[in-house]
């Protein structure tokens, strides 16, 4: 889409006043102011108000004549009690005297019967306006308050029924209002229109501003035009509480709402092409760039490791507590969370639609004529994460963002893109979140202090000097040393009347004359330095305006002659302008409150991180550590905050990572009984994951008794169980209690510890020992007794006896050592052996 040229406003105010006419009522120039304007820069009023000639029956519908009844009224749903008028259609660029001034009015008839005799009439008020209390008090006049004299009268002919309304055109030539021409009588002029009955009584008035500007020049008292920040906040998307990403669905609704991919008709569509507006500075959620890039698989979380549902370590999940609902973050309230979709199914496998990707490119284009407010990624809620207690989710958040940046070629550089902005959501800054502000100071990228942009406090306009507002020296108090001398005070306050202005801008038929009146009232209000002023107007986050709106509004902000364009960095050199930067904290806070996110949410999220440290080791896998990150910050997004059903999303995102976290144990064991200086303490570890997991036991003994020697490192495939043997020491006799624990290779522990009795008994293997030394002595003792009663039985000198051979058996070898006997020795030696000697014979 090409880019947008500025909107010529006159010709919006004339083609809206088209729209919605049913007559055109011309005054002649004749017909205008009789009085001639004083040399104060004041007109006399007319003497008479001009009246519209009455319709003729039957008269063409574009006739100047038509009777206002030929094109039908318009049914009002809800129309309040009696006759209204409300101003339709009010341009929102100066007024000069070669124009014509075009309001667009609507009179309503609340009441149960038909209202007649009714007259519709525009007013001016010749008199500047001399200062922005000014501009405030005419713009909230009642009804019945004086609203100079009447201009112009508008009789509604015909009856107007009940529970309808009737749009009417007034259009009068600038020169016939009756306004000063002197080039130093430029300013703001406050207009209304009104409706009576009959007898001329008031029956309600509306009121609206103009700026006149008689000439080309336009005196400023310090000589220079009001210097305007706008902020443009491409925010408001809420993340998928798993993937730590948009949901594709809800990025094409945001970007093309119903219309054709591409076409750019959802809220961050048209945001984008309103943002492309010269004078505009971006606060940016760089979980956009993430979301809308091609490779956005890569860039969001993975879902944590599945559990087995029969596991047998894993810890119950429902040991998260549920949501509470809220903290003691609760007094820090906060108003402008826009949100737009979320909390729907991961999407970080789906491809981003094609009207994402290019309303990413057309942004990336843009950007390097824009400054660029980086915010955390998935704009972290200051205020929730320190009343949670996790100001470690806003340090997060911030690298995240930066890392983001880099991927889409948009660094950190300090000057056109920087991340040292601080932006809370609207309300209270309570004690927490302000000491979490005060430690931002210095954590930005380049090492600059980072500065708050405060949100604008109701009814605040211009600036606050620090020491002398009591919100600014509490401002001060907070943010350090030196937060209120002119040089280098890190706070920028958002003007309370602009802001709310733009925010209103096409809701609101007189935002954008408002935003003018403003800007001008405050070019003209002189400052006791002399300088001239300067002022950051803020869009609120989720802004839904129309791209000609917006960028009209941001127009009537900055292309008036007497305000100019301004980057937030400018507005943060107090050296460069002379004069003290705002410096305020409000008490109170623009709109209704939003209540900030559950606490015990974020908490989950928070210490889910702190679960996947030892997984990712056990896992051999870092990225499971930056995935619980990704969510975690994901949990803590401000857009979050009026999503339905957030923090018990939030909770079953982090019950998942603790049930995986768990899903490596030990398991307990009953006692274990060692016998003997060394032996090992048999251990079950159980992995109930879907993916094998390496990890260490180690051990610890409560008793001098038991020492252990070594820890154990183990593999543990997907699913199963391992035993593992822990090598011990016995030194002394007793009990003992060995306490192991589980961890990752790198040291992080795994779940609890176990515990395990363990009976230490040292003399059962003495006894053993003496046991077995007896039996063995038994032994020797029973064979030298079998042999000594052997040895008892055999004769006197009768040496032991060889074994006979056994039949049959070959004859045993001669040994050459030892001669066999021969002849008659052989003989008689084996004739001894075979017949013992017989005793002697005595002689006859």
């Amino acid at each position: 889409m090409a880019e947008p040229a500025p909107v010529p406003l006159r010709a919006v105010a004339r083609a809206a006043g088209a729209l919605v006419a049913t007559a055109l009522l011309v005054v002649p120039p004749a017909a205008a102011a009789t009085t001639l304007p004083g040399d104060d820069g004041t007109a006399a009023p007319a003497e008479d108000a001009p009246v519209a000639d009455p319709p003729t029956d039957g008269a063409a519908a574009d006739d100047p004549g038509t009777d206002v009844a030929a094109v039908p009224d318009v049914p009002v749903a809800g129309a309040p009690d009696g006759v209204s008028v409300e101003v339709t259609a009010l341009r929102d660029d100066p007024l000069t005297p070669d124009d014509e001034l075009v309001v667009g009015l609507r009179v309503v008839n609340g009441d149960a019967t038909a209202a007649t005799g009714l007259t519709a009439e525009l007013r001016v008020q010749p008199e500047r306006l001399g200062s922005r209390d000014a501009v405030a008090a005419w713009a909230d006049a009642p009804p019945d308050a004086s609203a100079g004299e009447v201009l112009l009268t508008l009789p509604l002919v015909e009856p107007l029924a009940p529970g309808t309304g009737r749009d009417l055109v007034a259009s009068v030539p600038a020169d016939a209002l009756g306004l000063p021409s002197r080039p130093s009588s430029w300013g703001p002029r406050g207009l209304a229109v009104d409706v009576v009955d009959a007898g001329g009584d008031r029956l309600d008035a509306d009121r609206g501003l103009l700026v006149w500007q008689p000439a080309d020049e336009t005196p400023l008292p310090a000589g220079e035009p009001v210097a305007t920040g706008v902020v443009v906040p491409l925010t408001g998307a809420v993340p998928d509480p798993a993937s730590a990403l948009v949901p594709t669905d809800d990025l094409a609704a945001l970007v093309d709402g119903d219309g054709p991919a591409g076409a750019g008709e959802g809220r961050l569509g048209r945001l984008l092409e309103v943002a492309r507006h010269p004078a505009a500075s971006w606060a940016l959620d760089p979980l956009l760039l993430d979301s809308t890039a091609e490779d956005r698989a890569d860039l969001g979380a993975a879902a944590p490791p599945a559990v087995a549902d029969d596991g047998g370590g894993a810890a119950d999940p429902t040991d998260v507590p549920a949501a509470t609902g809220g903290t003691d973050g609760g007094t820090d309230g906060g108003t402008d969370g826009g949100t737009d979709g979320g909390g729907g199914a991961t999407t970080e496998d789906e491809d981003v639609p094609a009207g994402a990707a290019a309303w990413r490119e057309r942004l990336l284009a843009t950007a390097p004529d824009h400054e660029v407010l980086a915010l955390p990624r998935g704009d972290t809620d200051l205020l929730s994460v320190a009343g949670a207690g996790r100001p470690a989710l806003w340090a997060e958040g911030r690298r995240q963002a930066r890392a983001a940046l880099d991927r889409a070629g948009l660094p950190v550089d300090g000057a056109r893109v920087r991340d040292d902005v601080v932006w809370p959501a609207g309300g209270v800054l309570g004690d927490r979140a302000a000491d979490l502000a005060a430690d931002a100071a210095g954590d930005a990228a380049d090492g600059r202090p980072a500065f708050l942009l405060a949100p604008a406090a109701t009814g605040a306009a211009g600036t606050a000097d620090a020491g002398t507002d009591p919100a600014a020296t509490a401002a001060a108090a907070v943010l350090g040393e030196g937060a209120g001398e002119a040089a280098g005070a890190p706070a920028l306050v958002a003007d309370g009347p602009l802001s709310a202005a733009l925010a209103a801008v096409g809701d609101d038929p007189v935002a954008g004359a408002r935003l003018l009146a403003e800007t001008a009232a405050l070019a003209r209000e002189p400052r006791a330095d002399g300088t001239a002023a300067r002022v950051l107007v803020v869009a609120p986050r989720g802004w839904d305006v129309g791209v000609a709106d917006g960028y009209a509004a941001l127009d009537a902000l900055t292309a008036a002659p007497w305000s100019r364009a301004a980057p937030v960095a400018e507005l943060l050199d107090p050296a460069a302008a002379g004069t003290p930067v705002a410096l305020d904290l409000p008490a109170t806070a623009e709109g209704t409150p939003t209540p900030p996110l559950d606490g015990t949410a974020l908490a989950a999220a928070s210490d889910a991180v702190t679960a996947a440290l030892p997984l990712a080791g056990a896992l051999g896998d870092t990225g499971a550590v930056d995935d619980a990150r990704l969510r975690a910050t994901a949990a803590a997004a401000l857009a979050a905050r009026t999503e339905s059903g957030w923090a018990d999303a939030v909770l079953a995102v982090a019950r998942a990572s603790v049930a995986a976290a768990s899903g490596v144990s030990l398991l307990q064991g009953g006692q274990v009984t060692v016998v003997g200086a060394e032996a090992s303490v048999p251990v079950t570890v159980s992995n109930d994951l879907d993916r094998p997991v390496e990890v260490v036991v180690a051990g610890r003994s409560g008793s001098p008794r038991l020492r252990v020697l070594d820890d154990v490192a183990a593999s543990v495939p997907a699913g199963a169980r391992t035993q593992v043997l822990v090598p011990v020491e016995a030194v002394g006799e007793g009990d003992a209690v060995l306490t192991l624990q589980l961890s990752a290779p790198g040291g992080a522990d795994l779940g609890e510890p176990v515990s395990v009795p363990v009976r230490v008994r040292l003399e059962w293997a003495a006894w053993g020992t003496a046991g077995v030394a007896a039996a063995g002595g038994v032994v020797l003792v029973a064979g030298l007794v079998r042999s000594v009663r052997s040895a008892r039985r055999r004769a006197p000198g009768e040496g032991p006896r060889s074994p006979a051979p056994a039949p049959g058996a070959p004859p045993v070898p001669h040994d050459p050592d030892h001669p066999r006997p021969d002849g008659d020795d052989a003989q008689q030696q084996a004739g001894a052996r075979a017949t013992p000697p017989r005793p002697a014979q005595e002689a006859p």
